[in-house]
């Protein structure tokens, strides 16, 4: 996981004092941009492979061609043919141009991914009804409305047999190199992220494309941390996605309180979270002082505090029920992710409470120690 700048310049931009982590391979140097100057700390960690330059650079001379010169059929032979076409639209950042082009084309499918294809937004669906051969090179041409441009996602025995008789028949194919979305090679930034996410010293984690959510829950899953990971992802760390289908994936996984871009811009995906994060900031009056909580940044009486991570998880954890009494047990489980067996016990609870009352100044008196049953805050 790359590691974060410091504290930004501006103490009092938009995400001051929140932590983000950005979970694309290609491209999350935008983001980051576009999150420092809104005062954001990052942290980066890459949770799909990256396609080499030359692959990646066939990839979108192909694409490139097929919008210049639409074709008047798409054929996507396997269910995985469909997987790796819409993932290069999401990996190319091409999705709205495809989307046209796909509208404009006859979609062929096979594979039994007539439904898939369509729940993904291709509308003109028609499915293989042989194996490949002279029959569907008929059907194709039929299908194409006596067109001779036909795109065919590679990657499958399956397609490449279909593409060379489709050219045996005298049409222009257009042979579409496969994207894998293959998980990392080292798979450490990831688990670290996946820590980050569960210890919740991360405000939001952000997703590009669909890859991204499904590798990440399976990088956890190897950590057998998936459980833990969703859990924290459904109720703490905000999930930014860009697009319906990346967003769709996210609530499939179990990801039910999903931001999700107006348009399919980055710029508009970190608006939605800028708006989201926002609406977090807690503001509460502690012993007649009036704070404001901001992920590891809290505005005490005007004054700004930086908290360590485990301060900000204490304070987190206590503001999001003022008044209510929250155990050592609790906060052992949310803020150290531990059971109280495994080597962390109360005394750490008790030393980060401490710490974090001194932080406050006038405003620590409102952390309450409720003897023999946890900790409170006690608004006022």
């Amino acid at each position: 996981m790359a590691p974060a700048p410091g504290p930004p310049t501006d103490a009092f931009a938009a995400l001051s004092g929140f932590t983000v982590g950005v979970a694309a391979e290609r491209s999350w140097q935008d983001q980051a941009e576009i999150l420092g100057r809104l005062g954001a700390r990052v942290v980066h960690a890459p949770v799909v492979a990256a396609l080499p330059p030359i692959q990646r650079e066939a990839l979108e001379s192909v694409v490139d061609d097929l919008l210049q010169r639409p074709p008047s059929a798409v054929v996507l032979p396997t269910a995985e043919a469909l997987d790796s076409w819409l993932a290069a639209a999401e990996y190319l950042d091409r999705v709205q141009a495809l989307g046209q082009l796909t509208d404009d084309a006859r979609v062929v499918v096979g594979g039994g991914a007539a439904s898939a294809a369509r729940e993904a937004g291709l509308d003109t669906v028609a499915e293989l009804r042989e194996a490949p051969g002279a029959g569907v090179c008929g059907q194709l041409r039929v299908e194409a409305g006596g067109e001779r441009r036909i795109a065919v996602q590679l990657g499958h025995p399956s397609a490449d047999e279909l593409a060379a008789g489709l050219r045996a028949d005298g049409c222009d194919v257009v042979g579409v190199p496969p994207c894998p979305r293959d998980l990392p090679e080292d798979l450490r930034p990831g688990l670290a992220l996946v820590e980050a996410v569960i210890e919740r010293r991360v405000d939001a984690v952000t997703f590009t494309e669909t890859a991204q959510v499904r590798n990440l829950v399976a990088i956890a899953a190897s950590d057998a941390r998936n459980e833990a990971l969703l859990e924290a992802l459904d109720d703490g760390v905000v999930v930014a996605c860009m697009g319906l289908r990346c967003t769709a994936a996210a609530e499939a996984a179990g990801m039910r309180d999903v931001v999700q871009a107006a348009s399919y811009r980055t710029g508009a995906m970190l608006e939605a979270l800028t708006e989201r994060l926002g609406a977090a900031v807690v503001r509460v009056a502690l012993n007649g002082v009036d704070v404001e909580i901001r992920g590891l940044l809290a505005l005490v009486g005007g004054e700004e505090v930086w908290l360590t991570e485990r301060e900000r998880g204490v304070l987190a954890t206590l503001a999001r029920r003022p008044g209510v009494v929250v155990t050592k047990a609790e906060l052992l489980r949310r803020v150290w992710c531990s059971n109280g067996v495994d080597g962390v016990d109360g005394h750490a609870v008790e030393v980060a409470v401490g710490r974090l009352r001194r932080r406050l100044g006038a405003a620590g008196p409102g952390l309450v120690t409720v003897p023999r049953r946890g900790y409170r805050l006690s608004p006022g």
